[in-house]
């Protein structure tokens, strides 16, 4: 099980993922991370925006196939001020390059493994360390 920092609460998580058995997937691999803390779901797009202006995820696990908008049509619909590190998931591997496009933090191609979500999470971890260490490095005049 991953520590809590001293310094730093837990990253507050949406999943987003119209798919039930996805969705119970990730719940149950987000309990046993200490520094995760899910803050709400969605399982279409209109939710998902909402659930992302309304609970502030600063993580969001996006699948890109859900009803009414897709993952990228969410992600369109976010102010770039509000929108949060996000970990596309989707069974279609040929949208990993568009991931990377919109800057998406990790891409997981459903089904994927423990070991997967985990380094996916690692991931998560080193962009928030280094978002941490530039926000703190910066000097208001």
């Amino acid at each position: 099980m991953a520590a809590v920092s001293a310094k730093r609460r837990p990253v507050r998580v949406l999943i987003a993922d119209d798919e039930l058995f996805a969705h119970a997937a990730l719940r149950l691999l987000l309990r046993d991370e200490a520094d995760f803390e899910l803050v709400g779901s969605a399982t279409d797009g209109p939710e998902a925006v909402d659930a992302i202006y309304r609970l502030k995820p600063e993580l969001v696990f996006l699948d890109v196939n859900m009803p009414e908008l897709d993952g990228f049509e969410v992600l369109s619909r976010i102010s770039p001020t509000r929108r949060p590190a996000v970990i596309l998931t989707t069974g279609d591997a040929r949208l990993a390059e568009k991931a990377f496009e919109i800057k998406a933090v990790d891409y997981l191609v459903k089904p994927y493994s423990r070991a997967r979500f985990r380094a996916a999470l690692g991931r998560a971890r080193g962009y928030f360390r280094r978002r941490n260490a530039t926000a703190s490095h910066s000097v208001e005049p």
